[in-house]
């Protein structure tokens, strides 16, 4: 019991000493422009590039036959 109450002092100094940090919170969960446009770029780039992929290997696949 000692032992358990010392530990409980211990992480209660802690915590008063340094507070946990929260991230920021936004004021709303809206993105902004830039972020809809950097993400709807690489939204597009990807699906080129997964697209662009698989038609390569459908094509070395299917090119003998």
């Amino acid at each position: 019991n000692k032992r358990a109450s010392e530990i409980a002092k211990q992480v209660e100094i802690a915590e008063k000493a340094e507070p946990a940090k929260k991230p920021a919170q936004r004021s709303s969960n809206r993105q902004s422009t830039s972020e809809a446009f950097v993400k709807s770029v690489s939204r597009a780039v990807g699906s080129q590039l997964g697209r662009q992929i698989i038609r390569g290997i459908m094509g070395s696949l299917f090119k003998g036959r």
